[in-house]
């Protein structure tokens, strides 16, 4: 495969890769491997990264790969931009070249998830907006966003409003001008996971899509190749 195309498939997957060493499966990226290209994986339970890539293969594969090794391997690959990387499987390693470079990792044992039962096959609703004011502005309403407290967003036909607040600090609020089709609704995320999110797609423009405030919500970039599905914040109900 090309080595830029796994360095930036590598950089936008492994964000999602759980950090609890409790839960050794979902601190590991799934590698499926076809002869026509491989799917890259990563899920910490609250938030799932897809990565479709081109590549050629002489064989099938799904290898669990440690997060710290692929992404010290898409740092190196990086580097071989104009370059290709080469994946070797099997039973218990996974090794990785590219250029000069040879690394090589033990698999994690176990069954990773079954991640295509979680991506949503429709939705209702759509904003369509300009990713860098989109996650400039979570960036800013985030700020608030202290002890997991959700952002707030709001969708209707002028776009989206985002808000957070703290019992300390305040709130804030912003609106972002967006072309949205659906009905009217809300929905809380945790910011650093719409910020992952925002950061990993590519493009000038993101798709955000939702169906209600209890269900994910899915951001995409201007292509199909990358899908990152983030859960939503339940609301406590309003009193009375």
């Amino acid at each position: 495969m090309a080595a830029g195309d796994l360095a930036t498939a590598v950089s936008q997957v492994t964000r999602a890769a759980s950090r609890d060493e409790a839960r050794p499966i979902l601190t590991g990226v799934l590698l499926e491997i076809s002869r026509e290209g491989v799917t890259i994986v990563a899920t910490d339970s609250y938030r799932l990264s897809v990565r479709e890539l081109s590549a050629t293969a002489d064989a099938e594969a799904r290898a669990l790969v440690p997060e710290r090794a692929l992404s010290e391997f898409g740092r190196v690959a990086a580097g071989e931009e104009k370059g290709e990387a080469e994946l070797f499987v099997d039973q218990s390693q996974v090794a990785f070249k590219a250029g000069p470079m040879t690394l090589t990792s033990r698999l994690i044992e176990g069954e990773f998830p079954n991640y295509r039962q979680l991506l949503p096959d429709r939705y209702e609703s759509r904003l369509t907006a300009s990713r860098q004011q989109l996650l400039d502005a979570v960036r800013r309403v985030g700020l608030l966003a202290r002890e997991s407290s959700p952002v707030k967003m709001e969708f209707n036909a002028l776009g989206v409003r985002l808000s957070s607040s703290s019992p300390d600090l305040g709130g804030a609020v912003e609106v972002v001008e967006a072309t949205y089709e659906g009905d009217d609704l809300m929905a809380a995320f945790n910011p650093q996971y719409l910020v992952d999110g925002l950061t990993a797609a590519t493009g000038e423009q993101v798709k955000v899509e939702v169906r209600d405030g209890l269900k994910p919500g899915v951001i995409k970039g201007e292509g199909e190749d990358f899908v990152y599905l983030v859960m939503p914040v339940r609301l406590p109900a309003p009193v009375g």
